[in-house]
């Protein structure tokens, strides 16, 4: 049996080491957060076009080869072309950049500011709500949607990580299958430098993520969250104690 045929008997389930352990009401949580962002809605220098079979099964979060369809590398190619006018734009020319990123990602929302560089892989996946702040070097692993809520914060160098490899199956990883899980942040939470969030993560609005933390899993709302792997350490809207993590801009 090929490898191709014995994808498409694969069960729906995350082949992820980060999945391991997750509690079973935030696999939920993040399956029902997938469901409902599986259409994307593409940007609008390519939304009209038809979609290659791989691309359509990336979209959907399904496993895919990104070496067994052309549509693929040419929704790569057109957005870094456009992430190459984004990058080289003047400090100046804050109308350009939001006009690119308008047509460029799925949504881009009304006073929010992404400072360069930027990288992304296909830019349609991500949503970004209004006042939102993204600074220097944020990077976007977008084969599945990256959502961003209403009025975040993004320090420099987070990366948003939504690919998933084979874990046990070695020759399926070797001939480069993957999928993905979505990414959704909350409105008003903070991000501080550093931060990696993972595949199928869900951020709980007002928290604050500690600088340097790796997200794993999903954290809740209104919490204090730092370390490797990203844990809650405190309520937030509490008095301020002394030895508090330092987050990092």
């Amino acid at each position: 049996m090929c490898i191709r045929d014995r994808v498409t008997r694969l069960p729906r389930r995350f082949f992820s080491a980060h999945r391991t352990g997750q509690v079973q009401s935030g696999q939920v949580r993040s399956e029902q957060i997938r469901r409902r962002q599986v259409t994307c809605t593409p940007g609008l220098f390519w939304q009209n076009e038809g979609m290659g079979l791989h691309l359509e099964r990336m979209v959907a979060g399904e496993w895919y080869n990104p070496a067994e369809d052309p549509d693929l590398a040419e929704a790569y190619a057109k957005c870094q072309r456009e992430l190459a006018r984004f990058n080289a734009t003047r400090v100046e020319e804050d109308a350009l950049r939001a006009e690119i990123l308008r047509g460029l990602w799925g949504e881009f929302g009304e006073g929010s500011v992404v400072r360069q560089p930027l990288v992304c892989e296909f830019g349609f996946n991500i949503r970004v709500g209004r006042d939102c702040f993204v600074n220097f070097d944020a990077l976007f692993l977008d084969t599945n949607t990256v959502t961003l809520g209403d009025s975040v914060q993004v320090g420099s160098r987070v990366q948003f990580v939504t690919p998933i490899h084979p874990i046990d199956d070695v020759e399926m990883r070797a001939a480069g299958w993957e999928r993905s899980a979505p990414i959704v942040v909350g409105d008003n939470v903070w991000i501080a430098a550093g931060v990696t969030v993972c595949a199928g993560v869900t951020i709980g609005e007002n928290s604050v993520i500690g600088s340097g933390s790796v997200v794993t899993r999903d954290i809740p709302a209104n919490v204090l969250a730092v370390g490797t792997p990203c844990r809650p350490v405190r309520v937030l809207h509490q008095p301020e104690e002394p030895g508090n993590p330092t987050l990092g801009a």
